[in-house]
């Protein structure tokens, strides 16, 4: 029988061979992590990058590894590790209880740069660097110094700086400087000591606590009072690691923390102008506006495209009728049905029909209820036969519209057939105005308003482009009125926002149309010969409209797509809305003003709001409220999803007006009121968006950063010049009052 003692020393033996696969894979892990540090630094920066990222699914991988196969040693780690968490926990709250309970005053930003800005000059004083690489605020290459602060995940949006020494890195194939920055948060130290990748180091303001110097081993160590850990962080920097005796750095920073300021910094009591803060907030309207523009832009667009059904309702009215040998009379029905309909009058255009035919006598037009056939015919003669004694037409119940210059003659012809009793089924004496309407355009009018290029063409052409477009510039107006005072805006500017949108929509409806009618019209109208002659125009696209026809429309797969026929006049009018609603910012691209990204964002999100449109008239069964309210979100969803692709332009140059706006007024020294005069004449100017236009054309000469610094610098020269003027009596005065 085995010795007990033997028992056990065996029953160790087979543990450690039990444990010794797992300490072999520990140990190659430990072996790769190190190996791939040393060999494949790129890869150990992604994989360590990784683990950051995602430490808590490892860390929670790692324990139940741990919890499974080395479970003693796993239980024994996170018992440590949470006493030192809870010890950590309590040493920070006593440490940060201890600086918030002290009693200072808050002090002013003032008092903060002139404290920073002596410990600046007094380090700058000792620095030995060389003198090309010393930079004050006279000299800063603001562009290099906020490529250094990068390294400290910082930049000069979010720092003040005050002084920077660079150093050139040792090696040439590397584009990065090395140095100091003094800023208004501490002093940022990069270096290339000992490291070939270089150490980053700061010694903050904030939570400032003490900081000693070791003469034997040539070391500072500054220590801080921070938000975490056990509360407590301590910095050494070695004397070759900066071009600036330790001992200074010492006595500037303890200079310093004899003052209020570490603990101000700490405990967030300095009254700054905030600057940053109005920035944030001027981005953040800026954004508000750019969403708004793009909102009142789609809108306007789904707008326009909304009313073509009403202008197509009037071009099919209106047919080619005015291209035929008596277009005249055509064109005097067009005008007149026109200026009724201006006047709130209900008309009802179109021949009345009869078996999908043109009725016999029938009526041209139906005002107010009333049928009304409209004559024009060279004389009044003429024009009083073909009303009322031609034999093959059958005009009663109908008023007869004629000529505004032979209305008095027709109307006493036909009181004189009234009154003799030639008028069968009228009485005697019945008044003739009972029976005839003055047109509002005289015979020679008639012609020209059937004629391309005429003031009177154009004129009514306008009017009904502007009729057609009012039902969707109504729901636009609402809208969009809707969506201002959801965002903020009060009723009196969301109000006109909303007008200005439905402005648009007029607009573009009437250039639409009349464009569409003036090309489609047969005749344009000769000045110099005083007549009508042929339009090519009108020809041209006919022509056009007959290809697409034979060659895509009417062939094999026109059929089966059921496409229908184009015409020459839905030809020009696809044309016309397609230049109208897209055409402006295709010339903005062109004069520079966008990028052809921009363009390309604007033209897909403005796609996304027709798509939208389309959707919810389909939807509500052509109600044109529904299609509209799916123009507007449609155009809003294509919005947000394009700008996870494409960064506004707009966006990209606020980022740089930014820049420049802090480097002009944080050098200025401007009061506060100094101040809000030239953040709204700039950065918070509602006309801001088009500047950042002109910038990003001047982008590309790189010329976009001066431009916003000289657009920045008027504005504060302008604002200073408004200062009290000081005179030498004034000076002469202040001597004598002390006593001087």
């Amino acid at each position: 029988m085995l010795p007990y003692g033997y028992k056990i020393i065996v029953g160790k033996i087979k543990k450690e061979e039990e444990d010794m696969p797992y300490i072999i894979i520990l140990a190659i892990v430990i072996f790769l992590i190190f190996f791939l540090k040393r060999e494949v630094p790129k890869n150990y920066i992604k994989a360590k990058k990784w683990v950051y990222k995602y430490r808590k699914q490892v860390i929670a991988t790692v324990l139940i590894i741990g919890l499974i196969w080395f479970r003693k040693y796993t239980i024994t780690f996170v018992v440590v590790c949470l006493i030192y968490y809870f010890y950590c926990k309590y040493m920070r709250e006593k440490r940060v209880e201890e600086w918030e309970q002290r009693n200072i005053e808050p002090i002013e930003y003032k008092e903060l740069d002139k404290n920073i800005e002596k410990v600046a000059e007094l380090i700058a004083f000792n620095d030995k660097n060389k003198s090309d690489y010393k930079f004050t605020s006279s000299n800063m290459p603001y562009g290099r110094v906020n490529a250094f602060m990068n390294y400290f995940q910082r930049d000069l949006i979010n720092e003040d700086i005050y002084y920077f020494s660079a150093i050139p890195s040792e090696n040439e194939n590397e584009v990065r400087e090395y140095g100091f920055a003094i800023t208004g948060s501490g002093i940022f130290i990069a270096s290339q000591c000992d490291s070939k990748k270089g150490k980053t180091k700061e010694l903050l303001f904030s939570g400032f606590n003490k900081a000693e110097y070791d003469a034997d081993t040539d070391t500072l160590s500054v220590e801080n009072i921070v938000r975490y850990g056990s509360g407590v962080k301590r910095t050494k920097v070695k004397g070759r690691e900066i071009t600036v005796p330790l001992t200074c750095i010492v006595n500037a920073l303890t200079t310093l923390g004899q003052s209020n300021i570490p603990c101000a910094l700490f405990t967030n009591q300095v009254m700054y102008r905030d600057v940053q803060k109005n920035l944030d907030e001027a981005e953040k309207h800026l954004n508000q506006e750019l969403d708004m523009e793009h909102m009142k832009q789609n809108m306007g667009n789904v707008g326009t495209f909304a009313s073509a059904s009403e202008r197509h309702d009037m071009y099919k009215e209106m047919k080619k009728e005015m291209n035929m040998r008596q277009g005249h009379g055509y064109g005097a029905e067009y005008g007149n049905k026109t200026v009724d309909r201006i006047l709130g009058k209900k008309v009802e255009g179109g021949q009345e029909k009869e078996n999908g035919h043109h009725k016999k006598s029938g009526a041209d037009k139906i005002v107010n209820g009333q049928k009304v056939q409209t004559k024009y015919y060279k004389s009044a003669a003429d024009t009083y036969r073909a009303g009322f004694k031609d034999s093959s037409h059958d005009y009663s119940g109908q008023v007869i519209e004629v000529p505004r210059d032979q209305y008095n003659e027709i109307k006493n012809r036909l009181q004189k057939d009234i009154d003799a009793g030639n008028m069968d089924g009228i009485e005697p004496g019945t008044p003739a105005e009972n029976y005839l309407k003055k047109g509002y355009f005289s015979y020679s009018q008639s012609y020209r308003l059937a004629a391309s290029g005429t003031i009177e063409s154009i004129t009514m052409d306008m009017a009904n482009g502007i009729m057609t477009s009012m039902t969707s510039a109504s729901i636009t107006a609402i809208i969009i009125f809707a969506s201002g005072v959801w965002q903020g805006k009060d009723v009196k500017e969301a109000a006109k926002d909303g007008l200005m949108t439905a402005g648009q929509v007029i607009g573009k409806g009437a250039v639409i149309y009349t464009i569409t009618m003036q090309v489609s019209r047969g005749k344009v109208w000769n000045y110099a010969l005083g007549k009508r002659v042929d339009s090519p125009m009108s020809k041209v696209s006919e022509e056009v409209a007959e290809k697409i026809n034979s060659k895509i429309v009417n062939s094999s797969v026109g059929t089966k797509l059921n496409l229908r026929e184009v015409t020459g006049q839905k030809l020009v009018s696809g044309a016309v809305t397609v230049a109208v609603v897209f055409g402006p910012d295709v010339c903005r691209a062109c004069m520079g003003k966008i990028s052809v990204k921009q363009l390309a964002k604007n033209a897909t999100a403005g796609a996304a709001g027709l798509a939208g449109m389309a959707v919810g008239s389909a939807v509500t069964a052509g109600n044109p409220l529904g299609g509209m309210i799916g123009g507007a979100v449609g155009g809003a969803v294509g919005k947000k999803v394009m700008d996870n692709f494409i960064e506004d332009d707009a966006v990209a140059m606020f980022r740089v007006m930014k820049e420049e706006f802090l480097d002009v007024v944080m050098s200025s020294y401007l009061t506060q009121e100094e101040f809000e005069e030239v953040a709204k004449r700039t950065i918070w100017d509602k006309k801001v968006s088009k500047e950042l236009q002109n910038m990003y054309k001047k982008s590309k000469k790189g010329e976009h950063r001066a431009y916003a610094n000289s657009l920045i610098e008027e504005v504060v020269i302008d604002v200073l010049k408004k200062r009290r003027k000081i005179t030498n009596e004034m000076w002469i005065e202040g001597q004598q009052l002390m006593g001087a």
